[in-house]
């Protein structure tokens, strides 16, 4: 599919509904005004049973390439140039000496047109980074791989919501967003997140600098976004809305 062509047919398949369902504000604003009107949002949950806190992992740990006393940074999704890891790779570069035992856990896969970026992005991050990278195929093992990290980051340039971002939070692990798209919608800078402009390398590596360099910036980041994820607890009954609008728009 052609760079962009999943959201223009999104917007005209918006356009012709009688009404329509966002995951963020900022999906449903991408929509445009004249539809707005007609589109609700209704934000992605977590299952809090599944991502919970807990103890890491040594094994999955040993998997994503870090020792129990190396910091661990991930990212997980696919690989193609709109979710940044491009960008992450550059920052890790940036972390100087002290920090330069720090480790980076890419996860996910290659799909479809990026199969090109994706072998010169693990070109340029075995040339940058060398041993404190390792690229990982998807996992079956979410919450444990998340439990593994020190801290998640979601590095997109456009991120509808970021779901990873919400499971991490839910796993008390301390994340890194862009102010692009849902993220900052759960997200709040310096209170359950550290939140940078899309595209800035050196603002990623002085995030990720404060946050590996601070334990309890760390776990205060951590316990704050646990407490607000329930919010966004499946329990939440995320059902019964959806099934209220289904409800309202048969009635019209």
């Amino acid at each position: 599919m052609a760079p962009g062509l999943g959201r223009r047919l999104l917007r005209l398949a918006v356009r012709w509904a009688a009404h329509s369902v966002a995951c963020s504000e900022a999906v449903a604003e991408c929509a445009g005004p004249t539809v707005r009107g007609r589109i609700s949002v209704v934000h992605l949950t977590v299952d809090t049973d599944r991502f919970t806190p807990g103890p890491a992992d040594p094994e999955v740990r040993a998997q994503l390439g870090a020792e129990a006393d190396e910091p661990l940074v991930g990212i997980l999704g696919r690989w193609d140039p709109e979710k940044g890891i491009d960008l992450l790779v550059e920052a890790m570069t940036r972390l100087g000496d002290d920090l330069g035992d720090t480790r980076l856990a890419v996860v996910g896969a290659v799909h479809g047109a990026s199969q090109e970026f994706g072998r010169q992005l693990r070109e340029r991050a075995a040339a940058a980074l060398g041993p404190r990278v390792r690229f990982v195929p998807p996992r079956r093992d979410v919450p444990a791989v998340l439990r593994s990290l020190d801290v998640l980051v979601n590095a997109s340039k456009a991120e509808p919501f970021g779901l990873t971002v919400l499971e991490a939070q839910a796993c008390g692990i301390p994340v890194i967003g862009t102010r692009s798209g849902g993220i900052p919608e759960f997200v709040t800078d310096g209170e359950t997140g550290l939140l940078v402009s899309p595209g800035d390398p050196e603002a990623m590596a002085r995030a990720l600098r404060r946050v590996i360099s601070d334990p309890m910036l760390r776990a205060r980041l951590a316990t704050n976004a646990r407490r607000r994820v329930d919010r966004f607890n499946r329990d939440a009954r995320r059902a019964d809305v959806l099934a209220g609008l289904y409800r309202k728009v048969l009635r019209s």
